[in-house]
């Protein structure tokens, strides 16, 4: 007895369908349609994560940069959210760990003024701290 025997629901289409849908890309205007369903529910998940409503705005816009290219196909919608949600936090992370590590950097920045005084940052103006590291 064969597998399709034992499971007579399933048939060699439906599973070459299954496996293949992974495989495929999604078309550009498809793509570009169902993240726009998203983007509210990932913007919620942005903020809550990053806390500013500018860093999550800013998060959702590299979530699609980053899967914008190559996007693969998804059977269910629910599959195709998922994949966004992760790809949106893997951004948000990597967003977050950035910002931390700019303000440490800022805090423990030392700038020699031009007459030799050092200066500790304070780390409150993001600017300055980035025109000291250059």
């Amino acid at each position: 007895m064969n597998v399709l025997e034992q499971f007579p629901w399933k048939s060699n289409d439906q599973e070459r369908e299954n496996s293949c849908a992974h495989d495929a890309l999604e078309h550009p205007i498809v793509f570009v349609e169902r993240f726009w369903q998203w983007r509210d529910s990932l913007y919620v998940v942005a903020y809550r994560v990053l806390g500013d409503s500018r860093a999550a705005t800013d998060a959702v816009e590299a979530c699609f940069r980053k899967a914008c290219p190559r996007p693969p196909r998804f059977v269910s919608d629910g599959e195709f959210g998922s994949w966004l949600v992760r790809v949106l936090l893997d951004e948000a992370l990597l967003a977050r760990r950035r910002e931390l590590a700019l303000r440490s950097f800022c805090r423990h920045a030392v700038v020699k003024a031009p007459d030799g005084v050092a200066l500790r940052g304070q780390g409150t103006d993001d600017l300055w701290c980035l025109e000291t590291m250059l």
